[in-house]
Order: structure tokens, then C-alpha cells, then sequence
């Protein structure tokens, strides 16, 4: 109904269901209005956190180069190889294992949680070991270099979720996107293309 062309009723009751119809209109329109906000907002809060993303990761790839440079610049001073310096994609030979181990009640052991926090081995590697206890009490799913992990609220998988996010080379070089719920998913593909 355009309001230029609008033309109240005559009578009371028609002016009545006008008037119901109107104020029917009107909640529609600010219902709407809410929901146009409420995207506005997260797709402005979105962006901002993939601008913070991107900013992170382009500082960690300078920070990459400037570890390169150095180690570089050692090695043609002192003419022998310095030790390295952990460079990218931050992870050692696949030399180290992880094991899981649970205590009486079935949660990972704080020795487990520490091994999970200080792992040197490839992220795939570390999201390879954790795969069954998030199959028996969440979600681990792998799509390519993609993986999504759910913790389905179970304390124990939220434990080893704070145990990766406390081991900075994996957090900071796979994690991509975590959710409200336990959801998180990690993308490798950018270490394998570095």
C-alpha cells in the first residue's frame, strides 16, 4: 500500500481495520528494519575480524622473512650454520609423536594436554592424533587441508582445544575460524603453500 494513494475509510469499522492493518504494516517494516541492522552489524564485525586475520598473518609471514634474513645473515658471518631458528612453516620434522593418553574417567591427562601444547610435529600430524577423541565425543571432519573440529560442549575437547590454542605455531599458522558452540575449523593450506 503506497501512502500518497492511501484514502481512510468512511466509516468506523472500515477506518478500524485500516488502522490494524496499518499498524500490522508498520511492525512488519521495523521487524525488517531490526534485521537489516542486526546484518549490518555482523557483517561489519565480520569484516573487521577478517581485516584483523589477514593483518596477523601477513605480520607472521614478514616475521618469517626477517627470521630467514637472519639466519642467513649468521650462516655467512660466522661461515658455519647457526642453529635454526624456527622458520616457516614453524614445525620440525615429522619426527615427533603424540600420543593420547586418558585418565580413569576417559579426559586426556595433563601430560597429554602439555604434549598437545608444546607438539613440534606438522599440524596435520597433531589434528591427526586428537581425531578420536573429538569422533567419540564431537566432530572431526578433514576436506582437503580444511578441518572442522566440534567439541560438542564436552569438557574434555574443550581441554585440548585451550591445549592448541596455548601451542602459538599451530594456532597461529592453521587455526582459521572458531564459533560459538565449539566450533572450529583449521586450514592447512596455507602452510603447504608458504
Amino acid at each position: 500500500m503506497s501512502i500518497d494513494r492511501f484514502q481512510p475509510a468512511k466509516d468506523y469499522d472500515a477506518l478500524k481495520k485500516q488502522a490494524f492493518a496499518l499498524h500490522s504494516l508498520l511492525q512488519a517494516q521495523q521487524g525488517e528494519l531490526s534485521l537489516l541492522r542486526r546484518q549490518h552489524n555482523l557483517v561489519s564485525r565480520y569484516e573487521t575480524h577478517q581485516a584483523l586475520l589477514d593483518s596477523e598473518r601477513e605480520a607472521n609471514a614478514k616475521l618469517t622473512e626477517r627470521v630467514l634474513e637472519l639466519e642467513a645473515a649468521l650462516e655467512r658471518a660466522s661461515g658455519d650454520a647457526p642453529d635454526k631458528l624456527p622458520s616457516a612453516p614453524f614445525f620440525q620434522a615429522d619426527n615427533n609423536e603424540l600420543v593420547i593418553e586418558y585418565d580413569q574417567d576417559g579426559y586426556p591427562t595433563e601430560a597429554t594436554l602439555d604434549a598437545i601444547a608444546g607438539f613440534c610435529g606438522s599440524p596435520e600430524r597433531l589434528l591427526e592424533a586428537i581425531r578420536p577423541l573429538f569422533m567419540a565425543h564431537g566432530r572431526c571432519e578433514q576436506n582437503g587441508h580444511v578441518w572442522v573440529i566440534v567439541t560438542g560442549g564436552w569438557s574434555g575437547c574443550e581441554s585440548v582445544i585451550r591445549a592448541m590454542q596455548k601451542n602459538t605455531a599451530f594456532w597461529s599458522r592453521a587455526w582459521y575460524l572458531s564459533k560459538r558452540g565449539g566450533y572450529h575449523e583449521f586450514d592447512l593450506g596455507e602452510i603447504y603453500d608458504d
